[in-house]
């Protein structure tokens, strides 16, 4: 079985590039959707063979998780970590729980934005930890870069939003509960990004981060077989500015 994870940066923007992608996958967690709810294109994915879970708001965030198999239970209800915004959904799957999140992006180093990232992990990393002894898979666009080899220039960065020491230790500590970092599992090299800003040829030049990530418990970790990042998919005219992470996990 194959599950993805990718930011598409509107989904209404990159429809054509997801149908093409959604024929090599089997379940997909989405981020940045911004579509609200009622305006959900529900029917194209169940023409593909997918179910859907959702949940959006017009212009920005929002979350989907797409799956050809039956999703036997839906959590929406985080409102105490997204205060307000629609950032992340958890579902159960053959007995798999699937958690999608989409964290914030903080804007800038010390902003009230900022203070709400931190917090944001936090939380998760709290309501996460009574789950270490399940089959539990984590996905998404977590916005942070955690380690040197995950940037192009961390000397630089590191002043930076994505890529700062607050951000880090917040993310390693959520990582420290108890996930093992699938991609990581395959490949130790760096350079190995899943965004590229659109500015200054970035993609051309590989200078990004990877901040996209599948993680998962003990329990389910060793059942991975492969992981990897599709960077066709962002070399696409008009693109996402990320990347999807594929996985291969049997269950």
């Amino acid at each position: 079985m194959l599950i993805a994870t990718w930011n598409v940066n509107s989904l209404n923007a990159r429809m054509e590039h997801l149908k093409e992608f959604l024929k090599s996958v089997d379940i997909i967690a989405l981020q940045e959707t911004k579509v609200e709810d009622d305006k959900f294109p529900e029917k194209i994915f169940n023409d593909m063979g997918f179910n859907c879970v959702y949940k959006g708001e017009k212009g920005y965030n929002g979350v989907a998780i797409l799956s050809k198999f039956e999703i036997d239970s839906v959590e929406r209800d985080f409102d105490w970590i997204e205060r307000g915004q629609k950032r992340i959904l958890m579902v159960e799957i053959k007995g798999i729980k699937l958690l999608n999140a989409y964290f914030p992006h903080g804007r800038n180093i010390g902003s009230p934005y900022y203070e709400y990232k931190i917090e944001f992990i936090e939380k998760l990393a709290d309501y996460l930890k009574d789950f270490m002894d399940d089959r539990l898979i984590i996905m998404g666009d977590f916005n942070v870069a955690m380690e040197n080899k995950d940037v192009y220039a961390p000397d630089i960065l590191q002043y930076s939003i994505g890529f700062s020491e607050r951000e880090r230790k917040a993310l390693k500590k959520l990582y420290e509960i108890g996930f093992v970092d699938i991609f990581r599992m395959f490949n130790n090299e760096a350079k190995q990004y899943t965004w590229w800003d659109y500015r200054a040829n970035s993609f051309k030049r590989n200078a990004g981060m990877r901040i996209d990530y599948i993680w998962a418990t003990n329990k389910i970790a060793k059942n991975f077989k492969n992981c990897f990042i599709e960077k066709e998919m962002r070399a696409k005219p008009k693109p996402s500015d990320h990347a999807p992470v594929v996985a291969e996990i049997e269950i």
